[in-house]
């Protein structure tokens, strides 16, 4: 919330690298926000399940193709945020919306 104003800023994001999320974070905090991160994890690579519906959500949105390369490297490249970023404060879920530890996605 920006301080005085009482006004929120959500910015959502898909995957953004640890260097990418710095400057944003910083950015808000120049600007007066307080920046908490609500850390959506992917499916974990051995519950198939998960996976299957992850790509079923991914292909349910209209006008909207990712290429299965492009979510094989998200996945790849994806780092769990943490509070050493600068965040204030990081809430982690499942794809589900179950709350979870920071290692859940180790």
């Amino acid at each position: 919330t920006m301080i005085g104003l009482g006004k929120d800023l959500i910015f959502d994001q898909t995957n953004l690298g640890v260097g990418k999320r710095r400057k944003i974070i910083n950015r808000m905090k120049q600007a007066g926000y307080t920046v908490n991160c609500i850390c959506l994890f992917p499916p974990l690579s051995g519950m198939l399940d998960d996976q299957k519906e992850w790509k079923q959500r991914l292909e349910g949105r209209p006008g909207k193709i990712i290429p299965n390369e492009v979510i094989a490297n998200m996945l790849e490249s994806f780092v769990v945020p943490t509070v050493d970023e600068g965040f204030d404060s990081v809430y982690y879920y499942t794809m589900h919306g179950i709350p979870v530890g920071a290692d859940y996605y180790d």
